[in-house]
Parts: C-alpha cells; sequence; structure tokens
C-alpha cells in the first residue's frame, strides 16, 4: 500500500513510541531499526510490513513489525500538508494496539 505519493523523507518519533521502543523486544526493536533503515533510503515502506488503514482512525495506518511467536505492530500517521514525513505513533503489541485503538476513537 502507498501511503503517500511522495517519497518519505523523514520519520518524527511522539513521545509514546519511544516508550513503547523501549519497552519492546530486542526482536521488535531491531526490526524497527531494519525498517526504519530501509524507509531512510529507499523513501517507501516496505511491503513486508502489509500496510493497512487502522480501520477506525482516517489518515492513520498499521503496519506489522514482527510476525514470530508475538506480533508487534507499529502505529503511524502521514500528513496531508507534510507528505514527505510519517509520524511514528505507536509500537505495541498485536493486543494491546487493539486497546490503544480503541482509546483513540473514543477521545476523537
Amino acid at each position: 500500500m502507498r501511503i503517500t505519493a511522495c517519497l518519505i523523507k523523514d520519520i518524527i518519533y511522539t513521545n509514546e513510541f519511544n516508550n513503547d521502543y523501549i519497552c519492546a523486544t530486542e526482536e521488535a526493536q531491531r526490526r524497527i531499526n531494519t525498517i526504519v533503515r530501509m524507509i531512510k533510503q529507499s523513501g517507501q515502506i516496505p511491503n513486508s510490513m502489509h500496510v493497512h488503514t487502522s480501520g477506525t482512525l482516517e489518515g492513520m495506518y498499521i503496519g506489522y513489525v514482527t510476525r514470530e511467536r508475538v506480533h508487534w505492530r507499529l502505529l503511524f500517521e502521514s500528513d496531508e500538508e507534510n507528505p514527505t514525513t510519517l509520524f511514528f505513533l505507536r509500537l505495541l503489541k498485536h493486543k494491546d494496539m487493539d486497546f490503544i485503538l480503541k482509546d483513540y476513537k473514543n477521545v476523537d
């Protein structure tokens, strides 16, 4: 899925994402580092993330970080006014992401 027609030039990490990253497994950290490197080199989100819309939140997307045993997912968005920047919002286990999405939906 192509999130933006522009090449991605920057990634901004929220405080929540940074906290999630610190608490993530080494495998998830290693995988997210690889994903960031791939985005910075190619300007595109790797197909291996199987990116899809969050379903409930407009403009937010979910990508798979790991698929072994514990599934880690990345919640991010791309701003229409700044399409060359991705905003990494959360990095969570699959079941935790479902709870966060419900919280985001209730806030809006």
